[in-house]
């Protein structure tokens, strides 16, 4: 049911931009389409419909996926025969800046916040990390690292107790490589650099893809799924100790990260291999 709705709401997203584009405005679909005209490119016959506004995906395009099949669910249809996975992909030497993560060693748990880099744009995301913030506030045995994605979102956030670190900007990486759990929108970036780094998740998804991440994340037995919304305080702290103190969680996801390192350098290799059989009828990768 959740799925027909989203294949209604796209069909009808595609009339209104259809009904804005006969009245001369100038939309995202219209964008797509006069980039076609100018690379020789049919965007109507080449456009596959799946559901989500966002998508986009051509029939002949090659589509190049950072994943592998062992994360996705279970397919009753193939994926499309322009559509490779590739693996991960988490570039582990990417230069990130500072401030460097510190971790201090006489506390229990070191728990990393990362909710993405739209939150100033939602006042809900603002009262769920105050929630969060409620949760922790009087564990002295977690310590909080908070990355906000917004200045103003820090200072707003600036009176919180001793054991938190609220920041704008966090080096990811280095926040992974010491935490124990990660509370995050369950961006598909986050995602697989938790995977590799083998940290377990408490998400709180937002939009977009985040919903299917959390539901990969769940079925896969490497963290819980909240509600922002709906989560009070006592439900984040139940939910994220669920985690800490459940050994199968990061068992699970360690597991998930040898099995995806087994096998991705062979998907990229076919990926790749692909592309260059068709180097006598060149075509964008997308």
């Amino acid at each position: 049911l959740i799925w027909q709705k989203v294949n209604y709401s796209s069909l009808c997203r595609r009339v209104l931009q259809w009904r804005a584009g006969s009245l001369g405005i100038y939309t995202y679909s219209r964008l797509v389409a006069q980039v076609g005209e100018e690379a020789g490119f049919d965007v109507a016959a080449e456009t596959v419909h799946r559901g989500l506004w966002y998508d986009l995906h051509f029939r002949s395009v090659p589509e190049w996926v950072l994943w592998t099949p062992e994360i996705d669910f279970p397919r009753i249809q193939p994926v499309a025969a322009n559509v490779r996975f590739i693996g991960a992909c988490v570039d582990l030497e990417r230069r990130e800046g500072q401030p460097e993560p510190q971790r201090n060693s006489s506390v229990r748990h070191f728990i990393y916040v990362a909710t993405g880099a739209s939150i100033i744009s939602s006042p809900v995301d603002v009262a769920f990390l105050r929630r969060v913030i409620g949760a922790f506030a009087d564990r002295s045995d977690c310590e909080v690292l908070i990355s906000t994605g917004s200045a103003e979102v820090t200072k707003a956030l600036s009176d919180c107790p001793s054991n938190f670190t609220i920041l704008t900007f966090v080096p990811q990486l280095r926040a992974l490589k010491i935490a124990d759990l990660i509370v995050t929108h369950a961006g598909s970036n986050t995602f697989r650099e938790c995977l590799v780094n083998v940290v377990p998740m408490l998400a709180y998804p937002r939009e977009y893809d985040q919903f299917g991440n959390s539901a990969r994340i769940v079925r896969l037995g490497v963290g819980l799924r909240g509600d922002r919304r709906r989560d009070t305080g006592d439900d984040i702290r139940r939910k994220a100790f669920q985690i800490l103190e459940d050994p199968r969680f990061r068992h699970r996801i360690l597991a998930l990260k040898r099995s995806v390192e087994d096998v991705e350098d062979s998907y990229l290799r076919d990926a790749v291999q692909r592309a260059v059989d068709r180097r006598s009828h060149p075509a964008p990768v997308l």
